[in-house]
């Protein structure tokens, strides 16, 4: 007797989104915080310092936001959430240092709720930065990029809907039984199928 079990996965493709600042004119001052497109962008900087516009310093040269404070190691930490506080899938993020002797690297880590996900990543500040492989940013609603003093232009912040990866591995049986004590001459055999995950859509059919 020969068994068959047939899975079949649908990948359904997301839609996304990038936010840029090529909207705005350049050298305008955003206050601390700055809204677009759902999204909040925000700085911890201390004193007058602020979120500004700059013209040709952002992704393939185009307007990026920046900040204005000069006091060193006073801005340490900007901050990209959902303003109503849904869930998304973080994919990239322009991040550029324009030699200005801030911090080149700093750290990017993913929150949910307020509650970290995963751990915090190594990043470098000069250029367009991916973690769309990295789990770690499938299902959250913030992320916090952090460094001693910083000082970059920041555009092109790319996301999608939460992301949710398919299982494609197979289930296999993990044991196999006869039910009940069918005699030599029996017409029909019952048996209990047992697999080593949840599955769904199997019958008879699959089995022969």
């Amino acid at each position: 007797i020969c068994f068959f079990l047939s899975l079949i996965s649908q990948v359904t493709l997301a839609q996304i989104t990038t936010i840029d600042f090529n909207d705005l004119s350049a050298d305008l001052l955003l206050t601390k915080s700055y809204d677009k497109d759902g999204f909040n962008f925000s700085i911890n900087a201390g004193g007058g310092g602020q979120i500004v516009t700059r013209s040709g310093e952002g992704y393939q040269g185009s307007i990026s936001l920046y900040d204005d404070n000069f006091e060193i190691g006073a801005l340490t930490q900007w901050t990209i959430k959902k303003i109503d506080g849904t869930e998304f899938q973080f994919h990239s993020i322009f991040l550029k240092e324009p030699n200005v002797g801030a911090s080149t690297s700093g750290t990017i880590q993913g929150f949910k709720n307020g509650n970290p996900v995963g751990s915090s990543k190594t990043v470098d500040f000069n250029g367009l930065k991916s973690f769309v492989s990295d789990s770690d940013f499938y299902d959250i609603d913030e992320i916090r990029i952090s460094a001693a003093d910083i000082n970059f232009h920041l555009d092109h912040f790319t996301f999608g809907p939460v992301y949710s990866p398919v299982d494609t591995t197979p289930a296999v049986v993990s044991s196999l039984s006869i039910l009940g004590s069918p005699g030599p001459f029996a017409t029909s055999i019952s048996y209990s199928v047992n697999f080593n995950k949840s599955v769904t859509g199997v019958s008879t059919d699959d089995f022969r």
